[in-house]
């Protein structure tokens, strides 16, 4: 509208030049900031950037203190976890020296009633064989002692080494080897008792009977074994009825 105006009715020039020269003249239109407006907005400035300064700089202690007290926090955490895994430790160390105690305990108990078990053993076998012993009275007379020996060995020799075998090819040799010694110590006997008409008499008879009668109560291979057990039985009343 207002450029239709400017084309339809044209500013003169000298108007122009005019209005361009009171445009800057002071006096015309906005007045000119002089030195002390100018210190005035200066000093404003300062002003809002120092707010502004220490703003930022209290914004930073801020952060700096929640970052400590996040450190201390994270601090004492850790302290914490430390502590209690110490706790923790210390706990599973005393149960396994708890449990090792026990185990221990458990272990000596065991073999303090092992040790019972097998004096025991050996009580009750100095017993039986105390009892085997007295099946076996000495002094038999001289004829006697000649024939109930020649029995025994006859009998070892016929029943009991035959079936004395184990799965250990040491310990059959070494049975072996016995009952070799056994056969030819009763060949031995049989000539002195042809020669000397030794006889068993009837003490010595009612005893060998009575040791067939306990063999044969028994199944053959354990009455074989239990017979090679006593062996030492059999050796000692020999000794002794020298």
């Amino acid at each position: 509208m207002l450029e239709i105006l400017h084309h339809a009715f044209p500013v003169p020039q000298r108007v122009k030049s005019c209005l361009s020269s009171g445009a800057s003249t002071p006096g015309h239109g906005a007045p000119a900031a002089g030195p002390r407006g100018r210190s005035r907005s200066v000093l404003g400035e300062e002003e809002r950037r120092g707010e502004e300064r220490r703003g930022e700089e209290r914004r930073g202690e801020e952060r700096r203190g929640e970052e400590e007290r996040g450190e201390e926090r994270r601090g004492e955490e850790r302290r914490g976890e430390e502590r209690r895994g110490e706790e923790r430790r210390g706990e599973e160390r005393r149960g396994e020296e708890r449990r090792g105690e026990e185990r221990r305990g458990e272990e000596r108990r065991g073999e303090e009633r092992r040790g019972e078990e097998r004096r025991g053993e050996e009580r009750r076998g100095e017993e039986r064989r105390g009892e085997e012993r007295r099946a076996f009275p000495a002094p038999f007379p001289v004829p006697e002692r000649c024939c109930i020996t020649h029995q025994l060995f006859t009998f070892y020799v016929d029943k009991v080494f035959k079936h004395c075998t184990t799965e250990d090819s040491f310990v059959n040799r070494k049975i072996s080897s016995i009952a070799n010694s056994f056969l030819s110590a009763r060949r031995k006997l049989g000539q002195c008792r042809e020669q000397n008409n030794c006889a068993c008499g009837e003490e010595s008879r009612e005893k060998f009977k009575q040791i067939l009668a306990n063999y044969e109560a028994l199944n053959v291979t354990t009455a074989a074994m239990k017979s090679l057990g006593e062996l030492d039985i059999l050796l000692d009343w020999m000794e002794k009825s020298r």
